[in-house]
């Protein structure tokens, strides 16, 4: 490490008054974040931002057109320094002892050039500034992925539920197609026949949060507590409201303020809101944001507004006369768990980040050229109860970090093997048997779950979801995903990698099992053999009538097939018996 004084690395820019600036797409800083977007900029490129006034500990980064006002300092980072290294660094440091305003929080040029920075090498700031991007990027790709599925959700709720174009009995628009519309007195419009009108506590549960300090909450807890904010306050050990629960933010600023939690929380200083249903919670949710400005506009209070639960238990909502609610909230709920699972995969990206940032930038932790192995030099880091290992690699902290290549891997596989490309339900197979038979270490951590027509998961149904390397085709009747041929230069690269040998060398095995006289690619033969598999490991026999009678046990709801011994013949099961034990063996 070298020492520098920050004025010897960047080059002090000040902010100027935008008020002459029309709108545009260009960001519009300020020392809380993004004010808005104007048609010019100040600078192009890679730069650091640093508070000149108001809330110092908010340094930012900005690699593109930008305009900073007068709050806003931006740095130009001279050759030789990598610039998200620095901002990395700088990232990490309490300002407030440097802090020069009597009332408002201040910096001046001096302060921060005379700042001390110690830097390593330029390879090693490269290196780690190419890890946290890596990771910022995830996190970047799983919120534009959010963004999209909520404006999908709110897309099909205004269809329905506000033009009231829902699916009629023959799946057409309602009311682009003729339906019935009439004039409602409450509402002082027109609705579908046969829809009523009621007041939001007939539908939802509504009712006060539980007071909790931060004095006599466990902040070592893990469960949010949502009070007056915009996000939640700290952390208590105990939760009052399951997952999806909407909160209305009950006082102060911010009363008003709608959110929506996809975890257990405490309620404390909000009002929830819940319907009988998840299904129906998504709704009312929908509802509810529409109706955001004047819910905001209900805060009353000479000191401090409040927003009460009768507020919103008077709101008119519109009941439909069938299962539009229930048929609604199977639509969006996949959404939702993709949302939620993505949220809790940037909470754990975040806190790999945090806790990995304090090492890297004082050298306790090295990564070397290519994202490699992560070095610990051990006895160097002061927690005591954490274990380390030598040499741990981005996938062993967070294994499921981003599975696009891995599945893209079992398509090309099966490309380059069979020259044809799989559907949803292969990829969910192949990958639960590289998991479960091959025991691969990428994928031990990916949890699937039972169902009727074999196993699957979340993760690797994100994974297939807006994969970068694949494209939808057509096989015969059937659709199926096959690699983007601007793509598969990319893929093989990644599959020659070393660190990708054994899974790519795992799937290999896999798919030409598949390819097995027995197995020869079929759908139904690729369950049984899971189907075998998991009766050999459940019952550690390969004896055919033990595993035929727990296959009498196996229920299914696939129509024609009380159980999997209907499905599937003796001399079928039989065979793949012997298939598995050779396998296994």
């Amino acid at each position: 490490m070298t020492e520098f004084k920050l004025g010897d690395l960047i080059k002090l820019k000040n902010g100027r008054d935008y008020k002459n600036l029309n709108s545009g797409v260009i960001p519009l800083y300020g020392s809380g974040g993004i004010m808005g977007y104007v048609d010019e900029y100040l600078y192009d490129g890679e730069a650091i931002l640093l508070p000149r006034k108001g809330s110092l500990a908010n340094i930012m980064y900005s690699n593109g057109k930008l305009w900073t006002v007068d709050t806003m300092y931006y740095a130009i980072v001279n050759e030789g320094v990598e610039p998200y290294y620095l901002y990395s660094f700088l990232s990490l440091l309490d300002l407030s002892p440097l802090d020069s305003g009597s009332t408002l929080p201040s910096m001046t040029q001096g302060s921060y050039n005379n700042i001390k920075v110690f830097l390593p090498n330029y390879n090693i700031q490269k290196n780690v500034s190419q890890f946290l991007k890596r990771i910022d990027a995830k996190i970047e790709v799983n919120n534009k992925i959010n963004q999209e599925l909520e404006a999908m959700a709110k897309t099909l709720y205004d269809y329905w539920f506000v033009q009231f174009d829902f699916p009629n009995a023959n799946g057409k628009p309602y009311k682009s197609s003729g339906g019935k519309m009439v004039f409602n007195e409450e509402l002082k419009r027109e609705i579908p026949e046969g829809w009523e009108v009621k007041e939001l506590d007939k539908i939802a549960e509504i009712k006060r949060g539980k007071l909790v300090t931060a004095k006599t909450a466990v902040l070592e807890g893990k469960f949010k507590v949502v009070s007056a904010g915009i996000d939640y306050s700290y952390l208590h050990s105990e939760y009052n409201r399951e997952k999806n629960t909407i909160t209305v933010s009950g006082s102060g600023a911010n009363a008003g303020y709608i959110n929506f939690w996809r975890e257990p929380i405490f309620a404390n200083d909000c009002t929830t809101v819940r319907g009988k249903t998840d299904e129906a919670t998504l709704v009312i949710l929908q509802f509810l944001k529409l109706r955001q400005d004047y819910i905001l506009n209900q805060a009353r209070g000479s000191a401090q507004p409040h927003v009460y639960p009768n507020d919103l238990a008077i709101l008119k909502i519109e009941i439909p006369d069938n299962d539009l609610y229930k048929i609604y909230g199977k639509k969006i709920m996949p959404y939702n768990d993709i949302i939620a699972n993505n949220l809790q995969q940037n909470q754990k990206l975040s806190e790999l980040r945090d806790w990995l940032l304090p090492m890297l930038m004082n050298g306790q932790v090295s990564i070397s050229e290519g994202y490699g192995p992560v070095e610990r030099e051990l006895g160097m880091v002061a927690e005591p109860n954490l274990s380390y290992r030598k040499e741990v690699s981005l996938p062993d902290l967070f294994p499921d970090i981003d599975l696009y290549s891995e599945v893209a891997c079992l398509i090309m596989i099966e490309q380059e093997m069979n020259r044809r490309g799989r559907g949803k339900t292969w990829i969910q197979k192949t990958a639960n048997h590289v998991k479960e038979i091959k025991k691969d270490v990428r994928l031990k951590d990916i949890e699937f779950e039972e169902y009727p027509w074999g196993m699957f998961s979340k993760t690797i149904a994100q994974a297939i979801n807006g994969n970068p390397y694949l494209t939808q085709a057509s096989w015969g009747d059937a659709g199926v995903f096959k690699i983007k041929s601007n793509k598969i230069v990319y893929l093989k690269q990644w599959m020659q990698e070393p660190r990708n040998a054994e899974f790519v060398a795992a799937t290999r095995d896999i798919v030409s099992l598949y390819n097995d006289p027995l197995i020869n690619s079929d759908l139904d033969r690729i369950e049984l053999l899971n189907t075998v598999y998991r009766c050999v490991q459940k019952l550690n026999t390969y004896d055919f009538d033990i595993i035929y009678q727990e296959m009498r046990k196996w229920p299914m709801k696939e129509q024609g097939y009380a159980n999997k011994a209907e499905k599937f013949k003796p001399y079928e099961t039989k065979f793949m018996i012997k298939l598995v034990e050779k396998l296994v063996k």
